[in-house]
């Protein structure tokens, strides 16, 4: 039976696959023209957005420490002790490690009491929350929620988390704005540091910014003012029930260090801050920057029209 035993010497050979690379890319190079049409989807919705959006201007300020406040004398921290009346009376040194007026303006640009202070322009309330004041009724109203705010409460409510309500724009809400819209930037090689705010106004972006300076600076000297005043009242009035000697010197040093301070914020110079370089805005937005939009809208829609090729071709292979 020769056709038997023949067909008992044939060999079968496995099937050669292509390489693993190959076969993974075979969806990109079937559907290439997928990443141009995602890059190209992108770009023209990036464009619909450049044509709609309203672009921002970024006004920056430079300020630098007040000399007058640099060279401020620091109060005894321990004058309570030396009197012997004890710490309680918290007298001089209420400064955590006497720090400057300048770190205090830093950290109170975004305080209740700036706010508050600039809250009490109305024209100011006015610019900044232009989309909820009604001009004809003269009066506050709440603003539609919009696709975005509805769907936002929606999911909020969802969530169980409480959706807060409206309220006419206040010294709160002000100092929320100032805390988030309010940038500054300390330089490492200099004293110098820069305040930034971003608005649809360029001219009001820079107005804004030296409203809150001048905010920030005069409640820094408001309340270094009212601090002396305390203190020079109650050292007036110790020094003149002492007799002793040695207290009575202290008193008259403490004193003097008062009424310097005291000098100070009442002279019509900048008492925290002093303006190196004034609020100024570019020549150009700050926002939107069509360049890098255009740019990562073609790098995304590339990617994107990749991935969905492969996930195609992949899943048609199953």
């Amino acid at each position: 039976m020769p056709g038997l035993m023949d067909g008992a010497h044939e060999t079968y050979e496995p099937a050669v696959l292509p390489p693993l690379l190959p076969r993974l890319l075979a969806p990109l190079r079937a559907r290439w023209w997928w990443m141009p049409a995602g890059a190209a989807l992108l770009v023209a919705a990036v464009l619909v957005y450049l044509w709609r959006a309203e672009p921002e201007w970024t006004a920056r300020m430079t300020v630098y420490p007040a000399p007058a406040s640099e060279g401020l004398a620091p109060r005894p921290a321990g004058l309570a002790g030396l009197v012997g009346l004890g710490a309680s009376l918290g007298v001089g040194g209420s400064k955590s490690g006497d720090a400057p007026p300048f770190r205090y303006f830093l950290d109170g640009l975004a305080t209740p009491d700036v706010a508050a202070r600039l809250a009490a322009d109305d024209a100011l309330l006015r610019t900044l929350y232009d989309y909820e004041w009604d001009a004809d009724a003269g009066q506050w109203r709440a603003p539609g929620r919009g696709l975005i705010g509805g769907a936002r409460d929606l999911l909020f409510g969802l969530l169980g988390v409480p959706v807060p309500a409206w309220r006419p724009p206040d010294a709160a809400r002000l100092r929320d704005y100032i805390e988030y819209r309010v940038e500054v930037v300390t330089s490492v090689r200099s004293p110098l540091v820069t305040i930034s705010h971003s608005h649809r106004d360029s001219a009001f972006a820079a107005r804004f910014l030296e409203a809150v300076v001048a905010a920030a600076d005069a409640e820094v000297r408001r309340a270094d003012a009212a601090r002396s005043a305390a203190n020079i009242d109650y050292l007036s009035r110790q020094l003149a029930q002492t007799a002793e000697a040695d207290t009575r010197l202290a008193l008259v040093e403490a004193l003097a260090a008062e009424e310097r301070s005291a000098m100070l914020t009442a002279a019509a110079t900048p008492y925290a801050a002093e303006v190196f370089s004034p609020a100024v805005t570019g020549r150009f937005p700050s926002w939107p920057r069509p360049v890098p939009l255009l740019l990562a809208a073609v790098f995304v829609g590339v990617l994107l029209g990749a991935a969905l090729a492969l996930w195609r071709g992949w899943r048609s292979v199953e």
